[in-house]
């Protein structure tokens, strides 16, 4: 029997069978207030309950991701174990669910997974790291959402539902205190003007020093909301939002990995100590010379004979302090609903733009980015209400975006023959290697996108149990590459070359997706699904053409088998879902750099997009909550993943390296979220304690199996104590990573001047209080 057919039909039996026994055994069990309550959630374009949705969603509200710490998107796998946040490097976010997502580093890249506010879609990675304040709650969708969300949501879909403005005056403010000089403030306040118009403005403000004893990882931004709700009658209402947001700091720490304490600054003797001996090592491998006294340098034949060149030394000004994050992002959104009796029409109007200009570092290697995306969206659609079996719901949708992206990479290697520019110590020289390639310029195409989709998805109560759903969506896209250049500066042991590349092209693309799946009530409170869907992850254009690797890539498909379970059991004292599934991922597609045009005296690099092969992903994931005691509360999820590359050729500048039958990159095959909560009545207020702990098993980080790109398996774990006050205030005392454990956030490739790993982290150990008052 195949893995597939094992886990499903495993699955089938726990589900089937444990409802049955929980509903007897519950049958006899008094009821009490102390219960589990419902989750009302919009994951499926209308009001729903979320235990009565067939398909594996997680929720958290707006108190949870504050005191849990989750102020940027970065941080919500500490939340939800399925779900993997990569850094872009240039203040945005990656979203991974269950090991599918995409690395999105310039303008020719689409996320993998959708994340909108308020129902608007966001096309670039930097708009989700601003926007989680004020907020009501986050859906994450698991599975590809090729229906109702279409292009783009190949891995699930990522909600964030913000606070609507209200009929009665209020409003909060709070102050967030801690280590590495933290001040983080946030505040909302809700303005009822007139009987049928309500406004809310909310801010954050946040301020902290950088993780890096060098100044990186740091946080610096400012973000503002106001809405408005109009509700002119019983039947129709409007609302509005308008968003801006501000990105500052140095930027995130990329270190080099596996070197003792990761947090040190780049400059420390114990990394310029391994640097020194690495760049030695592939020195005396590539047959260079060693000047003496460790002086790393690369021979250059000269009219003089043979001579050491020596480069900038590593950390002074190879890893520069001129990193930095300068990104504003803005929005404004229309919704207007209306009930027609029979159907609720709504329509939602967006614009989103984003101007980004960041600086980074991996290695010596500095990368430069500006980049400007306007976005506007539109969608409307019926749904149907009323009591009768059909449930039905159809829209269209269309969303514009013109993108203009300048790039430069400098990898630092610029040398003076015969000494050291700044030596570390006296008497010595840290050279990088000078072997192919030191720096080189890139110059991007402006990038347009135009699609438009049409949808459905029906349900349809085929006994007073059982139900059949059916969803269809087709997708067109139209892209161009307008009049863009690459151009790439070449310095060599052998002299200086110069080339250039100019890329003009459109592609247009045609997909379709479907959902069809069936639901079963086995009883009152539990629920049995099975379903496939199918997602895309749109196709574009590249740079140029090397050879025979095409200037355009396909769209990658992902087709989703699942079989799940949702439950609760003994008066609704114990949450239990269950779901496995088994996930086809084909034509993956895959960013690295490579050769675009290459002659007898020039060679052009740039970054590509391939499609690098196809992988499957299979597992089972179980999602608990225990109301133990009163005012106690046990929850969590258990997640166990099977993942392979089947066929994955990873791209390069020398070529592509197979990494065929390895498991998909950051996916380990345990992964366990814990939680408890108590709750005491204590003087007339409330105090509630919280522990959560995540454990996650051995994972590769990259593609490759540098021995740099391995994170052992790891424990970290959460405190928070608080006191909440009958007249509305409220203290919260935490710490974060007790453990003080150094996690890789996501890996690298090795550089090519060093041989090192450079890669991010996850935060260290991090204390404070958060001080909040209601009115």
């Amino acid at each position: 029997m195949s893995l597939r057919s094992r886990i499903l039909v495993c699955t089938a039996m726990a589900a089937v069978l444990a409802p049955a026994i929980g509903h007897a055994q519950a049958a006899s069990t008094p009821a009490e207030p102390d219960v589990i309550g419902e989750v009302v959630v919009t994951a499926q374009k209308r009001a729903g309950l979320v235990q009565d949705i067939p398909i594996a969603i997680s929720t958290a509200d707006g108190e949870t991701l504050q005191r849990a710490g989750v102020s940027n998107v970065t941080q919500i796998n500490k939340l939800m174990p399925s779900v993997q946040i990569q850094d872009n490097g240039g203040g945005g976010a990656n979203l991974y669910i269950r090991g599918v997502g995409a690395g999105v580093r310039n303008a020719f890249g689409d996320p993998a997974n959708a994340f909108s506010l308020d129902g608007v879609y966001f096309s670039r990675p930097v708009g989700p790291s601003n926007v989680l304040f004020d907020v009501q709650r986050i859906e994450v969708l698991k599975g590809p959402q090729g229906t109702l969300y279409g292009r783009n949501a190949t891995g699930g879909a990522f909600n964030v539902i913000s606070n609507r403005p209200g009929h009665e005056f209020g409003g909060s403010v709070s102050a967030e205190l801690g280590n590495y000089n933290l001040r983080e403030f946030n505040g909302a306040v809700n303005l009822p003007v007139a009987d049928k118009l309500a406004l809310r403005a909310a801010f954050r403000s946040l301020r902290r020093d950088g993780y890096a004893d060098d100044g990186y990882d740091d946080a610096k931004g400012d973000s503002f909301r106001i809405s408005a709700l109009f509700e002119p009658s019983d039947t129709v209402s409007l609302f509005l939002s308008a968003d801006y947001a501000t990105q500052g700091g140095m930027g995130s720490a990329n270190v080099p990995v596996g070197i003792g304490d990761v947090r040190s600054g780049p400059s420390s003797p114990a990394n310029v100590a391994l640097v020194q001996s690495i760049v030695a090592a592939k020195n005396t491998a590539s047959g260079l010379v060693n000047a003496p006294f460790g002086k790393l340098c690369t021979a250059v034949s000269t009219a003089q004979g043979v001579s050491p060149l020596c480069a900038n030394p590593y950390g002074v000004p190879g890893v520069g302090k001129d990193g930095y994050v300068d990104n504003t992002v803005s929005g404004a959104m229309a919704t207007l609903d209306v009930d027609l009796g029979f159907a609720a029409w709504t329509t939602i109007a967006g614009y989103r733009g984003t101007d980004a200009d960041t600086r980074f570092y991996l290695g010596p290697v500095s990368q430069t980015a500006a980049s400007k995306a306007d976005q506007t969206s539109l969608e409307s659609r019926l749904a149907s209400k009323g009591k009768g079996p059909l449930e039905w719901l159809v829209g269209g949708f269309y969303l514009k975006e013109d993108q203009s992206y300048r790039g430069y990479i400098d990898s630092n290697d610029r040398a003076l023959a015969g000494s050291c520019l700044s030596p570390v110590v006296a008497g010595t020289c840290t050279a990088l290697v000078v072997a192919v390639q030191n720096s080189f310029s890139i110059n991007w195409p402006d990038v347009s996108d135009e699609t438009w989709a049409l949808f459905g998805q029906a349900t349809y109560a085929w006994t007073e149990n059982l139900r059949v759903t059916l969803g269809v969506r087709r997708t067109n896209e139209d892209k161009s590459s307008l009049a863009g250049t690459v151009t790439t500066n070449l310095t060599t042991p052998g002299g200086a070359t110069t080339s250039s590349y100019a890329s003009v092209g459109s592609v247009s693309l045609k997909s379709t997706d479907y959902r069809a799946g069936l639901d079963y009530d086995v009883a009152k409170d539990s629920l049995l699904y099975a379903n496939v869907s199918t997602g895309t992850h749109a196709g574009g254009l590249n740079s140029g053409t090397a050879g025979i690797l095409p200037s355009t890539y396909e769209p990658e498909k992902l087709t989703a088998y699942a079989l799940g379970s949702k439950n609760r059991f003994f008066d609704r004292k114990l949450l239990l879902n269950v779901e496995a599934f088994y996930w086809d991922y084909k034509d993956l597609q895959v960013q690295g750099l490579g050769l675009i045009n290459t002659g007898p005296t020039t060679t052009t690099v740039a970054l590509r997009t391939n499609n690098a092969g196809k992988a499957h992903i299979a597992g089972v994931e179980a999602e608990f909550e225990w109301r133990v005691v009163r005012g106690g509360s046990l929850g969590g999820t258990v997640l166990w993943t099977d993942s392979e590359y089947e066929q994955f050729d990873v791209p390069g500048i020398t070529g592509a390296t197979s990494a065929a039958g390895l498991r998909v990159l950051g996916v380990p095959e345990w992964t366990v979220n814990l939680a408890y909560e108590q709750r005491w009545d204590v003087a007339g207020g409330q105090l509630i304690g919280a522990v959560r702990t995540k454990f996650q098993g051995d994972a590769w980080m990259y593609y490759t199996r540098e021995p740099a790109n391995f994170q052992e398996a790891y424990a970290l774990t959460d405190l928070d104590l608080t006191w909440r006050s009958p007249r509305g205030w409220s203290v919260t005392g935490y710490v974060r990573n007790i453990e003080d454990k150094d996690v890789l956030l996501q890996g690298y490739a090795p550089s090519q001047e060093t041989g090192l790993v450079w890669a991010p982290y996850q935060p260290p150990r991090t204390y404070g209080v958060i001080l909040r008052a209601q009115f």
